[in-house]
């Protein structure tokens, strides 16, 4: 999905597919998905240090809250996204193009409880 004309594409995950009747009475679809960040994309924190990066063009950042909705008609087509821990030697697939990976989720809004 690109988000402007000649911006980066963002990279997400299909989790859902979902069908809704327009005001036009037309069926149209929609996908329920959760974005990937691109280290770059990342809030900073002023009290957690970010891993190391591996590839900073090809690793991204899961983001782990809720699902997103979007129109079927603004996805540009598939990438491959890896999970680090799923496969023994994940930069084998790197040079393979649309292909990324992930180590982390990112919480942006992840916060101690047990502190005001």
């Amino acid at each position: 999905m690109r988000p402007w004309p000649k911006s980066e594409p963002w990279v997400a995950r299909i989790d859902e597919i979902l069908s809704r009747i327009d005001r036009s009475n037309r069926v149209v679809t929609w996908l329920g998905v959760r974005w990937f960040y691109r280290r770059h994309d990342l809030l900073p924190s002023s009290s957690h240090a970010f891993p190391e990066c591996l590839d900073a063009e090809r690793e991204v950042y899961l983001y782990a809250g809720k699902l997103d909705e979007v129109p079927s008609d603004t996805l540009l087509g598939a990438c491959r996204v890896i999970c680090s821990a799923d496969v023994p030697n994940y930069q084998s697939f790197l040079h393979e193009p649309e292909t990324y990976f992930y180590r982390y989720e990112y919480h942006p809004f992840h916060r101690d409880r047990t502190k005001p």
